[in-house]
């Protein structure tokens, strides 16, 4: 009987996880024939442990616990369960750290890069608990792009994010009195930024309990009715 028509239907699912693969790697140890000095061979860079998990498990334990922001046990047990590994909390726990250091040294240089070629930055700060205690969350942040550090309200914590002392276009921020330090970057020792205040703060804070405007003539003054183009750009 000739076949006059074949339906399909397709049902995708996943192997069973592969066995984890273990790597050994021998430094040979040789004595001198005349000293008797013995000289050791070097291990591959990133074996630095009798026994350790490789890139591949370091990744999936990060992408849980710091890309998805899964609490560390349940991330431990969830990598576990998908691809059939032992693995401890204490690790997992450990990839903060880690992270972080990798991201300073390697990532941070380059976003910073980026925003003080920004056209428009907005900077801004708000409360964060930090190390058992509360501390200002400083912000520095584009249409694309956001930078965080902690610290306390200074000038000098503000300034070690390396963003704000070295912008070249305008910087958009709240313009509140309690926060003079934003001065440091409209004097004639930094970046040649000019500043302007977010709209949404011109609508919220009256002129007059703000007080005199305390940046320079080049910056930006607040104006209820008419904020600048840039503020309506960063604050729609």
């Amino acid at each position: 009987m000739p076949v006059t028509a074949v339906r399909r239907r397709q049902v995708f699912d996943l192997p069973d996880p592969a066995p984890i693969e273990v790597t050994e790697y021998a430094a040979e140890v040789k004595p001198c024939p005349g000293c008797d000095i013995k000289a050791a061979g070097v291990f591959p860079a990133g074996v630095e442990s009798p026994a350790q998990y490789g890139p591949e498990v370091t990744a999936k334990v990060a992408d849980a616990v710091l890309g998805h922001h899964i609490p560390v046990h349940r991330a431990t047990l969830l990598v576990m369960e998908l691809c059939a590994v032992y693995l401890s909390a204490g690790f997992a726990a450990s990839l903060r750290g880690r992270a972080a250091r990798l991201l300073e040294e390697s990532f941070l240089p380059a976003v910073r890069a980026l925003f003080v070629t920004a056209p428009v930055v907005h900077a801004d700060e708000t409360f964060t608990r930090t190390a058992g205690a509360t501390r200002y969350l400083h912000v520095a942040a584009t249409e694309r792009l956001s930078l965080r550090h902690a610290g306390d309200c200074s000038a000098a914590t503000i300034d070690t994010g390396q963003v704000l002392p070295h912008l070249s276009g305008v910087l958009v921020r709240d313009g509140s009195p309690d926060t003079p330090t934003w001065t440091t970057f409209c004097t004639p020792d930094a970046a040649p930024t000019c500043c302007a205040t977010c709209a949404a703060t011109t609508r919220r804070i009256p002129r007059a309990s703000c007080g005199p405007v305390p940046w320079p003539t080049h910056c930006w003054e607040p104006t209820a009715s008419r904020p600048p183009p840039a503020k309506r750009a960063v604050t729609r």
